[in-house]
């Protein structure tokens, strides 16, 4: 992935990913056990936790399919690696201020985003 053409999203605009994007046979599956899948999500979820929270959403729709992941989930996490190289110089930064927050955040919630159980 140091040759991949950097992206701006963590994930693509209006990707939905659901089971039935996964192999469906033994012989789809056997497909992905060479693709280190659960490692690339392993790595980026200590990434999301440490440092990177920016990709937390994507991650956590990634992670869903760990068990039996389809070639579009596996596009999904090369898509997300892209947007990390694009990001390498985000940082968190904490800086005095007279302000008595440490930080603030934001939220927007979408409760029907998980086309298998809404």
């Amino acid at each position: 992935m140091s040759d991949c053409n950097p992206v701006q999203t963590p994930m693509q605009p209006g990707l939905k990913l659901s089971k039935s994007m996964c192999f469906q046979t033994p012989e789809e599956a056997q497909e992905i056990e060479n693709v280190p899948y659960l490692n690339a999500v392993g790595s980026l979820q200590y990434l999301a936790t440490m440092t990177r929270p920016d990709i937390a959403y994507a991650l956590s729709c990634l992670a869903r399919f760990n068990s039996m992941p389809g070639p579009k989930h596996w596009n999904a996490v090369k898509h997300l690696l892209c947007y990390c190289k694009r990001t390498i110089d985000y940082k968190l930064q904490y800086s005095r201020q007279l302000s008595t927050e440490l930080f603030t955040t934001f939220c927007d919630a979408s409760h029907g985003d998980c086309l298998d159980t809404g």
